[in-house]
């Protein structure tokens, strides 16, 4: 910007409180929301809107960083964000303050409506709030011949755009070609586009309206770009998901086709059958043959594709494999149980005519079930020996199941 492009209006004022903003630049001629950190910002507002003058945005040369909140706060405030002249662009957007709504962490909310571009002159004070004169610019070459022409090539790009760009509706189309100039079309394109950082400074910095219409093709051209990338990505997805329901559908109607005539079964059917097949083997009592069969119907409904059904034909298959019908006859011949202990342990007495007082009692009374005989003591004196000749003498089989680290 060169000093000849200053232009003095009487109608604003000279002298403006300083704001940074973050995100979308506020541009002229167009409502913005804003969103103000609390302390000197707000303070700047409020003394703004008090003399119902304007407030002047700037954008910050990084971001901006807050102060950690105190440890012992009790309060829902955010933390400040402190800034100064050096950490803010001196070109920015002059504006008045439409609305302005406090939140509940102490920032602030405003509703904005730009006015014209203008550059820092001088600083006048820091605080309580930044505040600096500026001088005000207007658009150069708006007339150009050339401008004309880019134009129309922006309008052509925001017609491609908002075939596949939400942002891109038929309100901005409509909006756009009744804007009052070029300028003021290009700032509403670049609105809806939103560029953060540098490249907002840079376009917002930009009087020549021709060199903004250049930028601005650039940003359009850059969302084709990835419009088209979009597109193309949402295309592939589609056709994936389209191609699994695909086959999942003719899956479906190949069973239907194969169970109307009688053909061969598939994998989840033939694994079904023969789940039932092995539970009526095992002759399940009356109980558990209930549990099975619910779970059968519960299996039928599962995708083979779900966890649920492994672990349900897991379980099934368990219930199966028990030996609810398989049952030894007991040999309770006290004579040849107590050779069957003498013969594998020599002396613990107590132990063995304890062991055959429980055999005894079986004898007398077989109808008698539930009872546990229970041997303690430390590794090695005989415990798993002794309840495998228990086994022995009954005539039954010995499994050996281990507990240790159970709860």
């Amino acid at each position: 910007m060169s000093k000849e492009l200053v232009v003095v209006n009487p109608q604003l004022p000279n002298v403006l409180p300083i704001l940074p903003v973050e995100g979308s630049p506020v541009l002229p001629g167009l409502m913005a929301s804003v969103q103000v950190p609390r302390g000197k910002s707000v303070m700047a507002v409020e003394k703004a809107m008090a003399e119902k003058a304007m407030v002047g945005f700037l954008i910050p040369k990084k971001k901006l960083v807050a102060l950690p909140a105190p440890i012992t706060s009790e309060t829902t405030d955010t933390a400040e964000i402190p800034y100064s002249f050096d950490d803010l662009f001196e070109k920015g957007v002059s504006a008045r303050v439409l609305k302005k709504v406090y939140m509940p962490d102490g920032s602030m909310t405003l509703l904005v409506h730009g006015v014209q571009r203008f550059i820092v002159d001088s600083k006048l004070q820091d605080d309580p709030f930044l505040s600096a004169t500026v001088l005000y610019f207007e658009d150069l070459n708006a007339q150009d011949p050339e401008v004309e022409a880019l134009s129309r090539q922006v309008i052509l790009e925001v017609r491609g755009l908002s075939e596949t760009n939400p942002f891109f509706t038929d309100e901005l189309k409509l909006a756009m070609i009744n804007t009052a100039t070029r300028g003021s079309m290009a700032d509403l394109v670049a609105f809806a586009i939103a560029p953060r950082g540098a490249e907002a400074q840079s376009y917002v910095e930009t009087v020549d309206v021709k060199e903004r219409l250049l930028k601005l093709l650039v940003f359009l051209r850059r969302e084709q770009d990835l419009s088209t990338l979009q597109k193309k990505l949402t295309g592939e997805v589609d056709s994936r998901v389209n191609k699994i329901q695909r086959e999942f559908f003719l899956k479906e109607q190949l069973k239907s086709i194969k169970k109307e005539l009688g053909l061969e079964e598939d994998d989840k059917s033939r694994e079904t059958r023969a789940l039932k097949e092995k539970l009526l083997k095992a002759k399940l009592p009356e109980h558990a043959q209930k549990v099975a069969n619910d779970e059968l119907k519960r299996l039928s409904t599962i995708p083979e594709a779900s966890p649920e059904f492994n672990l349900t034909r897991t379980y099934i298959d368990w219930l199966a494999s028990l030996p609810w019908s398989n049952a030894s006859e007991d040999n309770l011949n006290l004579t040849h149980a107590e050779g069957v202990l003498n013969r594998g342990h020599y002396g613990l007495e107590k132990v063995k005519d304890r062991i055959l007082e429980f055999l005894a009692v079986r004898r007398l009374k077989p109808d008698f079930h539930g009872t546990i005989l229970c041997l303690v003591g430390p590794p090695g004196v005989g415990k798993t020996s002794l309840g495998k000749s228990v086994a022995e003498s009954l005539g039954r089989e010995f499994f050996r199941f281990s507990l240790g680290g159970m709860r």
